[in-house]
């Protein structure tokens, strides 16, 4: 009763005083309760006025820098001021601007009062803004409350920007040595580009501590380049070394300096491991324990990844011109073997043209691929910036229904015919006939709704009105012959509108846009990206994520009626997966002499695949710039047509009739992206992301004669499964 006269203390206590002093003359018994209550209003006025949050969030130091594509850790700080346990989840939303990137709901969390750091990983997000951020709004919502976390910015590469990230393992985070610091700002990609005004790529340091490391495969995507330096090294587990193994098998990039003390047996066997084949001396310890060094720099494919070890420290790259400094950059950042010898004698790399050697529009002049097309939309100053392939929409063709058909044009006239005769002279003949006219208003709006219902049921019969879902899944080989990474590939095509969920345990999935690598919006999609004009999801709604991710979770989307929605689902070292061939046996082919295919040995790899995987399976052979079909069906994710892509050096673009047999397929950009030229001029391959593109599907560098690829295709009903395995000319 007192309370409603004012919030602020002052006021309270003079009205009260006043209220007090009326009561009081009338009933004199009341004055020792009511002066206790007037002395308790000032401090209820102050808690009323200033009471702390229950609950409050903001976004922990350790959290680690968004890499382009990849997914993203948020580690939260949850701080309680509650006395009891608060029992509920988090509901975080990540949207730039207007537009609603994704949504995610945690596991139920239990917090007790004070700190509490909770690790949360989102999947690859894009953003269509020309500006470097997005927001995530927080909430925790429990059984009986709901608390409002406020919103925290995300930092995000911006449209045509690449954001790489290298992991640096140090238990000291601040304390670094001088060797150490040199070394790691060696590690920028971006300052050894030869174009100082390019501004596409930047380099983010994540330095992270042993006990943080990742368990888990899945957790290292977010890396270009992981570095493990002394410590960093020795104070792993042996879980997070076998994790790391997993990731650098399935395209990842590892550096290792082993340093001297420390080390345990299960470091020692994680290096010898690494060096198995190369002939390279055994790592051992000295009778003090500690490593016995040498100057050799080991370099080597391990995989579909590759591995750097600096068996004598970091004081032989003190010299920033000495060639196994170079040798080492050069090789973890993957980068091309015709930018090698640039890189070795001057430090730097630039950005080439794509050509196709051998084919001539005029004399000296050869085809220069993507000069027409993909130079038109990256911006002067970003010529490494991600374009989306032009034959992504070749893989759409392969996933969407085979039965689907689009209602014939001339079955859409006869029955606008049919309705304009109904309604018009029969309506007219009809009912003057039996003399009732006057049911016009009756007959019309029911013939109306039964062509509407015609209709509908032509187009659900045309159209298709159950669920479809199609798939092709990329199943590349690693190390030992066992699968490395699963990628599959997924429309979702349903007949009605409605919700699909999606279970998933140890994988990232992705949303896609299927628009962005449709032939018919390619072109202008890129551009509206380029602009920051495009919206993600123009069709559907944004995809909800529940649970712990990647571990055990949900996605939820909701689907429009005849609305493909592509989903893209990575998985590393899969336990499900199996092959049975021995891929090994193939590692001493010569499949290629002058690109000339042996007869003897087409003929070997045809049995030796049939009797593994049927007499159904197609066989591949992908080297350089080209994929050949050894045997099979030879039309798989390609089309018919020839594609022409490119201009000759005056700028003049190439007319799609002309007689050039220049193309590409999906398969063939899969394996080796050249022709899109940016970044893939200058490296052969990005670690893995799971991102909403093709990049990381990469594999071979088409500048090195030495690489080639064994790929192997099987049609499984409405699945298309494809194994690639990788044979770089190493042991």
């Amino acid at each position: 009763m007192f309370l409603s006269a004012s919030c602020c203390p002052a006021k309270q206590s003079a009205v009260a005083a006043a209220e007090i002093g009326r009561r009081t003359r009338r009933r004199p018994w009341l004055w020792p309760a009511a002066w206790a209550i007037l002395a308790l209003l000032p401090a209820t006025g102050r808690s009323l006025s200033a009471q702390a949050p229950v609950l409050s969030a903001e976004v922990a130091r350790s959290s680690l820098p968004v890499r382009s594509g990849a997914p993203i850790t948020i580690i939260w700080s949850l701080k309680s001021q509650s006395t009891a346990l608060l029992e509920g989840r988090l509901e975080l939303t990540v949207h730039d601007g207007n537009e609603v990137l994704a949504r995610f709901v945690s596991d139920e969390l239990v917090l007790g009062t004070g700190e509490q750091l909770v690790r949360t990983m989102l999947p690859p997000l894009d953003t269509s803004s020309v500006y470097n951020s997005a927001e995530m709004r927080l909430k925790f919502v429990g059984t009986r409350l709901s608390i409002d976390l406020k919103e925290h910015p995300l930092r995000l590469p911006a449209v045509g920007q690449r954001g790489f990230v290298v992991a640096v393992c140090d238990p000291w985070q601040t304390t670094l040595s001088q060797d150490k610091q040199l070394f790691l700002k060696q590690l920028r990609f971006e300052t050894y580009n030869s174009d100082t005004a390019d501004m596409t790529i930047s380099t983010n340091l994540a330095h992270v501590r042993p006990g943080d490391m990742p368990g888990d495969p899945l957790g290292y995507c977010g890396f270009d380049l992981v570095v493990l330096i002394s410590e960093g090294f020795s104070d792993l587990k042996e879980a997070q070394l076998e994790a790391l193994l997993a990731w650098v098998d399935a395209g990842g990039s590892l550096c290792i300096v082993p340093g001297r003390q420390g080390l345990g047996k299960p470091h020692l066997q994680f290096l010898d491991r690494l060096a198995e084949g190369t002939g390279a001396a055994p790592f051992l310890l000295d009778s003090k324990g500690l490593l016995i060094n040498s100057d050799q720099l080991l370099l080597r494919h391990w995989g579909l990844g590759r591995v750097a070890i600096l068996r004598s420290g970091l004081t032989q790259l003190d010299d920033p011109s000495h060639a196994d400094r170079r040798r080492l950059l050069a090789f973890v950042w993957k980068l091309r073997q015709d930018q090698f010898a640039t890189f070795l004698g001057t430090g730097q790399w630039s950005v080439q043209t794509p050509t196709v050697p051998g084919v001539v529009v005029a004399p000296n002049q050869p085809v220069q691929i993507a000069a027409a097309d993909y130079s038109q939309i990256r911006h002067e100053k970003m010529k490494l910036a991600p374009v989306a392939l032009q034959t992504g929409d070749q893989l759409l063709s392969r996933l969407m229904p085979r039965d689907l058909r689009v209602v014939p044009l001339g079955l859409v006239g006869l029955l606008l015919l049919l309705y304009v005769l109904v309604i018009g002279p029969v309506d007219y003949f009809f009912l003057g006939a039996i003399r009732r006219r006057r049911l016009t208003w009756v007959l019309f709006p029911a013939v109306t709704i039964a062509f509407a219902v015609l209709t509908v049921l032509f187009s659900n019969w045309y159209m298709g009105s159950a669920d479809n879902r199609r798939s092709v899944t990329f199943l590349d080989i690693g190390e030992s012959g066992t699968i490395a990474r699963r990628n599959q590939f997924q429309v979702l095509f349903r007949g009605t509108q409605g919700q699909v969920v999606t279970d998933v345990r140890q994988g990232l999935l992705t949303a896609m846009n299927h628009q962005q690598f449709s032939r018919g919006t390619w072109y202008n999609y890129q551009m509206a990206m380029n602009r920051g004009t495009q919206n993600q999801l123009d069709l559907v709604r944004e995809p909800v994520y529940r649970g712990r991710v990647p571990a055990q979770y949900t996605l939820e989307q909701q689907l429009p009626q005849w609305t493909p929605q592509l989903n893209r689902l990575m998985q590393l070292a899969p336990a499900d997966e199996a092959t049975p061939f021995d891929w090994q046996s193939m590692a001493s082919l010569k499949l290629w002499e002058g690109n000339v295919l042996t007869a003897a040995d087409v003929t070997k790899v045809e049995q030796a695949v049939r009797a593994a995987f049927g007499p159904e399976a197609s066989i591949y052979t992908a080297r350089g710039t080209q994929v050949r079909c050894l045997g099979g069906r030879g039309d798989f994710l390609q089309k018919d047509e020839q594609q022409i892509y490119g201009a000759n050096y005056y700028g003049n673009v190439y007319n799609p009739g002309m007689n050039q047999n220049v193309s590409t397929t999906f398969l063939q950009d899969v394996c080796s992206p050249w022709i899109s030229g940016g970044l893939f001029s200058v490296v052969s391959q990005i670690s893995p992301t799971g991102g909403r593109d093709f990049e990381d599907l990469a594999l071979i560098d088409p500048s090195d004669s030495r690489q080639w690829l064994l790929i192997v295709i099987v049609e499984r009903g409405d699945e298309l499964v494809v194994y690639r395995k990788l044979y770089t000319g190493e042991p």
